[in-house]
């Protein structure tokens, strides 16, 4: 019986593996005719009507074309024009052109940037022998669907390699490194190239969790979900919760990729926050930093509640940031994502220091409404200033203990200057220091502050060091041509909000020093008890220098009274510094997080996304994109 059931699968396999190979051979040999039918100089000259008609954007009837410059300059003559198309109607270059259909939306992209519509249109006619069996050939159709299977080839190695848009589209300073790919233009010249695509695909860790948080998230049915209510109480193991909680934080999770949260169906047969779902909560807390209990809370239910359409929105706006930006090269590397406002410093690629950082304020609405009234003929409103803290690599070279801060002018005249008119005493409070344009010292009470204005201001301000300073006790040089420092801070107060977009530009750390440790530990000579001692702090390392300072309380006055102000130190190791921008990243879990888009960049790469070329690279209004 077994044997006899065996001889029917095999029959079966071998009658469709004919078929199949009697359909390619037969797909192949109608492909063959289409070819042979074909006059090269009609093609051509149908193929120039249609590139007379595209558009100055970019655009080709209904078609946005990604890549038309390339495009025409690479097929550009009738020999290129012919041995282009006998390649796509030769082989297997059909099938793998077909066979990216999906592929390419598990990286965020849709399947219509590429014509697949038009082009699964085409491949069917082909295939079913429509163009070689009619009387008249249609020239037209034939010509576009060169056209736009061209132009999807050069547009998925393009997005891939590089990204679909230019990261500096919306006004934004973006400086970050850039991946390099293999020439554009050399695609179409060479074998297939919908194989030659597979070569641009991002294969960095980083980049993978996010493609497979993509698929999984888009495999998920919206009736599945149900937003997680934020919770006002703590709900411990055992205790009491509702059925619809329950089912939502399982869901919550497993959207996650907590894949050991109960079904639910095993979930709805308990009444009470079960032992299952607490350790998949636990997991949940580690990943996101918060404090692991295995409790819901309001900070944990808070982290939940996110929607999938918002999950999806970061996991696509994330991975065209990292297509733009390609692995990162460095194994000791200092990693600041402004979106998160966190700070990771890696040795080897372990992670070593991690901690809360404040970043640069938003653009908002205010932003783009000054800025429309500043642009008004005869206006007298000045134009905002963007303090979006910028996207750029650094090298570090530098601290600077018991700094002095130089108030830049804009702060000046647009932030302090109407408080120091109601009231010149807080510049002494403060530990400001006016200077006039020679650079003497200048008695704040001496002068009329009503004749000082945003166009006449002949002093400058420094604010000397000590622990009302607003660069705090320490500052970490990178140097750019952005002005943007790490540096402590006195206001610490802000690492407890939730939005901690609320500084000029400048990063603020929330544990300066320890990253200071972890710079210094890179120096042949590891100066970091001297740092402290400068500071005002208890030195770390030399246990006669910790004995001496916790006793000697003369020493300390001594050191405290005589504290040098910027006193530099040097650092042997330049490390890397990344400023960037992902609102979706791995956490220590190898989970995805996620952070508030406080910059709107998201919808932005999502609205540009599905522009045509010329608008993509060159946009008329990039605040309309806000």
């Amino acid at each position: 019986m077994l044997f006899r059931f065996l001889g029917k699968i095999l029959v079966f396999l071998l009658i469709t593996l004919q078929l199949h190979c009697g359909q390619e051979t037969k797909s192949t040999d109608d492909q063959a005719q289409l070819l042979d039918r074909i006059d090269t100089d009609s093609l051509y000259v149908q193929w120039e009507k249609w590139h007379k008609k595209v558009t100055d954007s970019g655009t080709l009837q209904k078609f946005n074309l990604n890549q038309p410059d390339t495009l025409f300059a690479v097929l550009n003559n009738k020999l290129a024009v012919k041995d282009y198309l006998h390649k796509m109607l030769s082989g297997k270059t059909l099938q793998s052109m077909m066979g990216w259909e999906r592929r390419i939306n598990s990286h965020g992209l849709s399947p219509d940037f590429y014509h697949y519509r038009f082009l699964g249109k085409c491949n069917q006619q082909i295939t079913r022998n429509t163009w070689a069996t009619a009387e008249r050939i249609s020239y037209d159709s034939i010509s576009l669907f060169m056209i736009l299977s061209a132009d999807a080839a050069l547009g998925m190695y393009h997005d891939l390699g590089n990204g679909r848009i230019m990261p500096t589209a919306f006004g934004s300073v973006y400086k970050l490194p850039g991946r390099k790919t293999f020439g554009l233009k050399n695609l179409l010249k060479g074998g297939n190239p919908f194989d030659a695509i597979a070569s641009a695909e991002p294969s960095w860790g980083e980049y993978l969790a996010l493609q497979q948080a993509w698929i999984r998230c888009q495999s998920l049915q919206d009736s599945q979900l149900l937003l997680v209510p934020v919770l006002s109480k703590t709900v411990k193991v055992g205790e009491k919760l509702s059925r619809s909680i329950r089912i939502s934080v399982a869901a919550a999770l497993r959207l996650r990729g907590y894949e050991a949260v109960p079904h639910d169906s095993f979930i709805t047969k308990q009444d009470t926050f079960s032992a299952e779902l607490s350790s998949a909560v636990k997991s949940f807390q580690l990943n996101e930093g918060l404090q692991v209990q295995g409790y819901l809370n309001q900070e944990t239910t808070k982290q939940l509640g996110l929607s999938k359409s918002s999950i999806l929105l970061a996991l696509q706006g994330t991975m065209e940031r990292w297509r733009w930006l390609g692995p990162i090269p460095e194994s000791n590397r200092i990693w600041v994502n402004i979106a998160a406002n966190r700070l990771h410093a890696f040795r080897n690629d372990s992670l070593l220091v991690s901690m809360k950082t404040c970043s640069g304020e938003p653009r908002g609405p205010r932003y783009y409404k000054r800025l429309a009234e500043s642009h008004k003929p005869k206006s007298k409103v000045l134009p905002p200033d963007n303090l979006e803290t910028p996207n750029f690599k650094a090298k570090t070279t530098h601290l600077v203990v018991n700094p002095t801060w130089f108030v830049p002018r804009n702060i000046l005249t647009k932030e302090m200057l109407p408080e120091i008119k109601r009231n010149p005493e807080i510049l002494k409070k403060m530990g400001y220091v006016v200077k006039d344009r020679e650079g003497e010292e200048v008695d704040p009470f001496s002068i009329d502050w009503e004749k000082v204005s945003a166009t006449n201001i002949p002093y400058t301000l420094e604010q000397t060091g000590g622990s009302d300073n607003s660069l705090g006790r320490v500052v970490v040089h990178f140097p750019n041509a952005y002005s943007i420092f790490m540096h402590d801070t006195p206001h610490k107060w802000a690492f407890g909000l939730d939005e901690r977009h609320v500084s000029h530009g400048c990063v603020r750390l929330e544990k300066p020093f320890e990253l200071v440790e972890y710079l210094l530990s890179f120096n042949k000579k590891n100066k970091l008890d001297q740092v402290l001692m400068t500071a005002g702090m208890t030195p770390k390392h030399s246990k006669e220098l910790i004995k001496t300072w916790g006793k000697d309380k003369s020493l300390r006055d001594s050191l405290q009274k005589h504290i040098q102000k910027d006193k530099h130190f040097q650092l042997d190791s330049m490390l890397p510094v990344y400023l960037v921008y992902f609102t979706a990243y791995r956490g220590p879990q190898n989970k995805v997080s996620f952070a508030q888009d406080s910059y709107r960049r998201d919808i932005q790469v999502q609205k540009a996304m599905q522009l045509g070329y010329q608008r993509r690279i060159y946009p008329a209004n990039a605040a309309a994109l806000h």
